[in-house]
């Protein structure tokens, strides 16, 4: 039985189901929300697949996860053009969300990029939505004071800071004949409420600058990040030891600066993985632990094209004590699962660690179902703690005809322990069915499909 595109021990990238670019990181009651602009395929008149042009780009993504490895598909935020939270929006891009107690509630801000002409903001009771549109226009423009000049005002990001004040950075480009310094970063205070900004915003001098504005504090000192453009020259190259589109990080002991240039920590993913595109990244700390989130595009040539779809990678990276970040290693295996997955919860279908002929659709309850598109499609779930044994499996789903779900611990080749029998429906129903024997012990878990079609809204494991 074939694999998917990515090995059991490998978890990156993190998603398959779907392209995801520009990935941006929010932790909230201990899970891990991420932010992505949601690459669509874009074909011309004859059916035939066409470069990633970002100009078809409506919706952005949101998956979670509690370990890093497992994730929650939540679907997509439809924002732009017709039919969208904001039809005046043309394309959104560039994600980056943070919340706020604000009146004794919690409330989620999702900041984006229309395009690369203005940042917007929508906000939620939520961290998956729904979200509303309270500004009906814009954050910041080109009318906003020190921003008519900033090529592309987009790739947004933000700092909740330790003293309660929040800051946004952005822009980016890169000027004709200021290669090796566009002036085109920007960082500007919020207003408490985060849907206005304080003063006017402040010019980043970041060298050789293209886009991706990242922000972070560790200890007393603040880190700005962004990545490189593609035309260094060799003067700049050599001054600031840098390649073209690679991760480079300024620091300062001032949220807006000014900032002093360090040094490149990520290399360009044509230098990782052979494959080259442009590069964004978001710095974030999860259980103790510092990790770098940007984007390859390793699964669109796994799929047998290389067309400029991005999807998103997480590894570790490592602070000094001096605070010197050290060069990251961009891998294929990812990181460590950081947490046990609980199989006994009441899962979403659009939960896996990988998959193989597999998709997800948003179900009438607003829920995430996992869909299969083949017989013998499957998904998979790591790191799953059967604690006392389980005893039988239930499974929320429907299917067009009658057929089967077979569970398979550890390999696609190991032994089935237990099949559900699925009955023709119109709409989602509960089945269940004991397993052969009890499942104990830490264990990966295939769910695999024996029909096309069959959709799954949810599971859940019982104990032994």
């Amino acid at each position: 039985m074939k694999t998917g595109c990515k090995p059991q021990n490998e978890h990156n990238p993190l998603i398959l189901q779907r392209f995801g670019a520009d990935p941006y990181v929010l932790v909230h009651n201990g899970r891990l929300y991420l932010y992505m602009t949601n690459d669509t395929l874009e074909y011309d008149e004859q059916g035939n697949l066409g470069p990633n042009t970002y100009l078809t780009i409506k919706t952005l993504n949101i998956f979670s996860s509690e370990d890093l490895v497992n994730w929650t598909d939540h679907g997509t935020v439809k924002i732009a053009g017709e039919g969208g939270i904001a039809p005046w929006v043309r394309i959104c891009v560039a994600p980056a969300a943070v919340c706020k107690e604000i009146n004794g509630k919690m409330k989620f801000f999702l900041f984006f990029g229309n395009g690369p002409d203005a940042v917007c903001v929508l906000t939620s009771d939520s961290p998956t939505g729904p979200f509303a549109d309270e500004l009906k226009g814009p954050l910041v423009t080109r009318d906003t004071p020190n921003c008519e000049d900033v090529k592309w005002l987009f790739d947004p990001a933000v700092l909740m800071d330790t003293d309660g004040r929040s800051y946004l950075y952005f822009g980016g480009g890169v000027p004709e004949g200021k290669e090796a310094a566009p002036g085109t970063a920007r960082a500007v205070e919020l207003a408490a409420d985060l849907l206005s900004i304080v003063g006017e915003p402040v010019t980043i001098d970041a060298p050789y600058m293209f886009e991706d504005s990242g922000i972070n504090k560790f200890g007393d000192t603040y880190y700005y990040s962004y990545s490189t453009h593609f035309w260094i020259d060799k003067e700049g190259g050599e001054a600031f030891r840098l390649k073209m589109g690679e991760i480079a990080y300024m620091t300062s002991k001032s949220p807006l600066g000014p900032f002093k240039y360090e040094k490149t920590v990520l290399k360009n993913p044509g230098e990782l993985f052979g494959i080259y595109g442009n590069n964004h990244h978001c710095m974030f700390e999860f259980n103790g632990k510092r990790y770098i989130a940007y984007h390859t595009q390793t699964l669109e040539r796994a799929m047998g094209f290389e067309k400029g779809y991005r999807s998103t990678f997480i590894n570790e990276i490592n602070v000094l004590k001096s605070g010197e970040i050290e060069e990251i290693r961009g891998t294929m295996q990812g990181v460590k699962q950081v947490k046990a997955f609980d199989p006994y919860l009441e899962t979403s279908g659009g939960t896996m660690a990988s998959m193989a002929g597999m998709t997800t659709e948003e179900t009438a309850q607003g829920e995430t179902a996992a869909v299969s598109l083949k017989k013998d499609a499957w998904l998979l779930i790591c790191g799953a703690d059967f604690k006392n044994g389980a005893k039988a499996l239930a499974i929320n789903a429907k299917t067009d005809e009658d057929t089967s779900i077979s569970v398979v611990p550890d390999s696609l080749d190991g032994e089935c322990v237990g099949e559900i029998s699925l009955r023709k429906s119109d709409g989602f129903v509960w089945q269940r069915a004991a397993l052969n024997c009890p499942v104990c012990g830490t264990r990966d878990v295939y769910f695999v499909c024996h029909h096309a079609a069959i959709k799954i809204a949810s599971w859940r494991f019982e104990r032994a």
